[in-house]
C-alpha cells in the first residue's frame, strides 16, 4: 500500500513539474512603469517581427522608420546586382543612393521615454543609413539605448560600436544579434530584455 501511494505521489511531482516548465518566461513587472520606445527600420521584415515581439513583451511604443519608396527601389536593385555579382563599379551609383536619404520626421517626443531599443538589418557590416540618420537627427543623451539588430550569418560586424558613437551621452546596454540560424527564445529574449533595462 505505501508502494502504491509513493508511485502515485512520484507521478502527481513529475506532473506538477512538467506543468512548471511549459508556462511562459516570467516578465518583469517593473517595464510596465517604464516608458519604453521601440524605434526600427526593416527591409525585409526579419528586424520588424523583433521589433513587435519587444513591443509586446514590454508594452512599449513602436515607431518604424519611414523612407520614400524611392529609396525602398534602389536597395532593390543593389540587392539584385548583388545576386547577379556585378562589378563593384556597376554598384556605385547604387550604393551612393544608400546615404542620400530623407526620412519621416519623428512625430513623438523622445523626451517622453526612458529607454530606447533601437533595431536595424545589419548592411555592410554596420547598421542602415536610416537607422544612422534617425540618431543623427535625434538627440538621446540621457536615454537608456538598447541595440538589436538582424543579420544574414555575419554578425553584427561594427553596429553596436557605431551606435554608441551615435548616441554620445546614453547608457547603451548590451546588444542583441538575430539571424535565421540564432534566433532566441522567448525565454531568451524575456531574460535580455529584463538584464538591459534593470
Amino acid at each position: 500500500m505505501f508502494k502504491n501511494l509513493f508511485i502515485i505521489l512520484l507521478i502527481v511531482l513529475f506532473i506538477i513539474g512538467c506543468k512548471e516548465s511549459t508556462k511562459s518566461p516570467k516578465k518583469d513587472y517593473t517595464m510596465k512603469s517604464k516608458n519604453i520606445l521601440i524605434v526600427y527600420f526593416s527591409y525585409t521584415g526579419n528586424t520588424e517581427a523583433f521589433a513587435k515581439k519587444i513591443g509586446k513583451i514590454t508594452n512599449g511604443t513602436i515607431y518604424k522608420i519611414q523612407v520614400p519608396q524611392e529609396y525602398i527601389e534602389n536597395v532593390d536593385k543593389l540587392m539584385a546586382c548583388y545576386a547577379k555579382g556585378d562589378s563593384e563599379e556597376k554598384m556605385a551609383k547604387y550604393k551612393k543612393k544608400l546615404y542620400d536619404i530623407e526620412i519621416t520626421k519623428f512625430d513623438k517626443k523622445i523626451s517622453d521615454y526612458d529607454i530606447i531599443f533601437i533595431g536595424s538589418p545589419i548592411w555592410d557590416r554596420t547598421i542602415s543609413p536610416p537607422v544612422v540618420e534617425f540618431l543623427k537627427q535625434n538627440n538621446l543623451a540621457g536615454k537608456v539605448v538598447v541595440p538589436f539588430v538582424s543579420h544574414g550569418g555575419w554578425g553584427p560586424g561594427k553596429s553596436f560600436e557605431d551606435i554608441a558613437k551615435l548616441t554620445q551621452g546614453a547608457t547603451v546596454k548590451d546588444g542583441l544579434a538575430i539571424s535565421e540560424r540564432s534566433i532566441p527564445t522567448e525565454k531568451k529574449l524575456v531574460e535580455w530584455i529584463n538584464k538591459a533595462i534593470n
